[in-house]
C-alpha cells in the first residue's frame, strides 16, 4: 500500500526528506571536488567514491519535483520564468566570482548559461548540469502544451526503459566518459515518470540511501555497478517521499536549503584557496577544511542575498495554469 500523502486538487506538500537527501548530494560534489578521493588514496590506498554520480539523482529529484509542481497545468511562460528565476541569479553570481578569482575569460554563451551545448564545461565547471536542468525543463513543458504526452498505459515500461539508459550512462561515466546530455535527459524524463508511475516504497530513506553510496562506492573499482544507481536512487526518491527519516532533521534542512548554492559555491573558494597555496594545496588537509568552511559560507551569503530575493520575486508572479487535455 502507499505510504505517502494523499495530495489533494488545491493542496501541496513539501517533501523535506527529499530536501534532506539533496543537500547531502550537493556535499558529495564538494567531498569530490575538494579531493576527498585523493586524500583517502594517499593516506588509505582506497580509491574512495564516485561521487559524480550524484548528480544523475540530482536530475532524477528534479524531474520528480517539477512533475509534481505541474500536476495541475502549465503557463508555459510562467515556467519558463520561474525556471530562469530559480536557476540563474546563482549561477551567474558564482560565475562572477570565479572569474574575479581566476581572469579567465569566457564564452558569450555563459550569458544565456548555454556553454554545455557546445560539449565544453562553463567556467564554473559543476554548472554544466544547471544549463540542462533550465532548458530540458522548458523544451519538456512546450511539448506538454502542444499536447505531445506519454500516455498513461507507457509510463512504466518507459520508466524502466529511461533507468536502464541512464545506468548505462553512468557506468560510462564511472569508466570517464561524460555522457552529459544522455545523463541529463534520462535523468529529468525518468524522474518525471517516476512521479507519474506513483511508486512509494514503505521504507525509511536511510536503507536505499545506505544502498545508493555503496553502489558509489563499488563504481570506483567495478563501473559495471553504476547500472544500478537510477533503480536505488528512485528507491531513495519513493522513500523520501513517505516522511519521518533522519533526513527531515535539522541539520539536514539546513544542508538541503544550501544545497543548490553549495553546489555552485564550492568552485571560486577552491580556486581562491589554490591560487593562495598553489600545487600544495591538494596535499593539504588544513587547506581542504578551509574550502570546506568557506564554501558553506559563502554558499549561506549567496542563499541570503542572492537565492532567497529571487525565489521571493519568483513565488510573487501569478500562476495561470493550463489544464490538461
Amino acid at each position: 500500500m502507499s505510504q505517502h500523502p494523499v495530495v489533494r486538487p488545491n493542496q501541496s506538500v513539501h517533501f523535506s526528506d527529499l530536501d534532506g537527501l539533496r543537500g547531502l548530494l550537493a556535499l558529495a560534489v564538494v567531498l569530490l571536488h575538494v579531493g576527498f578521493n585523493s586524500f583517502t588514496t594517499r593516506t588509505l590506498g582506497w580509491k574512495g567514491f564516485q561521487f559524480e554520480l550524484s548528480v544523475d539523482v540530482f536530475f532524477l529529484l528534479s524531474g520528480f519535483v517539477l512533475t509534481y509542481a505541474a500536476r495541475k497545468g502549465v503557463n508555459l511562460g510562467t515556467f519558463a520564468v520561474r525556471r530562469f528565476l530559480r536557476l540563474a541569479p546563482v549561477f551567474y553570481a558564482s560565475t562572477l566570482i570565479l572569474i574575479a578569482v581566476t581572469r579567465e575569460s569566457v564564452s558569450p554563451l555563459e550569458l544565456i548559461m548555454a556553454v554545455p551545448f557546445t560539449g565544453r564545461d562553463p567556467v564554473n565547471f559543476p554548472a554544466w548540469s544547471v544549463c540542462w536542468e533550465l532548458y530540458l525543463p522548458v523544451f519538456a513543458a512546450m511539448a506538454w502544451r502542444a499536447g505531445l504526452r506519454i500516455p498513461d498505459q507507457a509510463v512504466r515500461p518507459l520508466l524502466i526503459a529511461a533507468l536502464l539508459a541512464l545506468g548505462y550512462f553512468d557506468m560510462g561515466m564511472a569508466q570517464g566518459e561524460s555522457n552529459y546530455p544522455q545523463r541529463a535527459l534520462f535523468g529529468l524524463l525518468a524522474g518525471h515518470l517516476l512521479y507519474r508511475a506513483d511508486i512509494s516504497l514503505p521504507v525509511r530513506l536511510e536503507w536505499p540511501f545506505a544502498a545508493l553510496v555503496l553502489v558509489m562506492g563499488l563504481a570506483t573499482y567495478w563501473p559495471v555497478m553504476a547500472v544500478t544507481l537510477p533503480f536505488i536512487a528512485i528507491l531513495c526518491i519513493a522513500a523520501g517521499r513517505n516522511g519521518g527519516s533522519l533526513f527531515a532533521s535539522a541539520p539536514m534542512q539546513l544542508l538541503g536549503t544550501l544545497s543548490y548554492t553549495l553546489y555552485l559555491a564550492h568552485i571560486p573558494v577552491l580556486r581562491m584557496v589554490q591560487a593562495a597555496l598553489g600545487e600544495g594545496a591538494d596535499a593539504n588537509p588544513a587547506a581542504k577544511v578551509v574550502v570546506l568552511i568557506g564554501s558553506f559560507a559563502l554558499a549561506w551569503l549567496l542563499t541570503i542575498v542572492i537565492e532567497r530575493p529571487a525565489m521571493r520575486i519568483s513565488a510573487q508572479l501569478v500562476r495561470a495554469p493550463v489544464a490538461a487535455k
